[in-house]
């Protein structure tokens, strides 16, 4: 609140740590949907590791200095990163180097660098995510295949993304809900598409 981050246990009003007035500008927060931990982004491409199981903070940065936009866990001790300047990153949580710097497994292209709106992993398949750029939404493979991470970009949209999600029921496997921004006094839309299976 106003120029103070403050971080508290779920359990009880103690806080984890109070930052300094000249700390960065919390700009992203993901829960970890299946552990007792959260992460934080700022304006300096900073991340911090919140575990509410112990009363610490522990703050990681990654070798590139955008300001994080949107974080998304992905698999046990993954993470996907995407910043303002048109980053997005795989982190690997587990590999902490001296100086605080989480590891880079992989970079992903965006094209036209636009700033990375959302980050959502696939709920049906570990190995895939989306991500929303400019007007875009891309899917990703984390892992190459082919020499190739990108396999897919609905273009559809007129505007800028704000948001994605992928449809939560096994039944309707790698369907996603895309939302634009819409122009001037103009409504946005939602889109409800499905990549080709043959890509997936």
């Amino acid at each position: 609140s106003g120029s103070r981050n403050y971080v508290w246990r779920f359990s009880d009003a103690r806080r984890f740590r109070t930052h300094a007035a000249d700390a960065p500008r919390v700009t992203a927060l993901r829960v970890a949907p299946a552990d007792d931990v959260a992460y934080v982004g700022d304006a300096d491409g900073g991340l911090a590791l919140c575990d509410f199981r112990e009363p610490y903070l522990q703050r990681l940065a990654s070798d590139h200095p955008g300001c994080v936009r949107c974080i998304e866990p992905a698999g046990a001790h993954a993470l996907v990163v995407g910043t303002g300047d048109g980053y997005l990153g795989l982190l690997d949580t587990r590999c902490v180097r001296a100086d605080a710097r989480a590891s880079i497994v992989r970079s992903f292209p965006t094209p036209r660098a636009q700033p990375v709106a959302a980050v959502r992993a696939c709920p049906h398949d570990a190995r895939v995510f989306a991500a929303a750029a400019g007007s875009t939404v891309h899917i990703y493979r984390a892992e190459p295949q082919d020499g190739r991470t990108l396999l897919f970009a609905h273009e559809a949209h007129q505007t800028a993304v704000t948001d994605l999600s992928w449809h939560p029921d096994p039944g309707f496997d790698y369907v996603v809900g895309s939302l634009e921004l819409g122009s001037g006094r103009g409504s946005g839309e939602l889109h409800i598409w499905r990549p080709s299976g043959l890509l997936l």
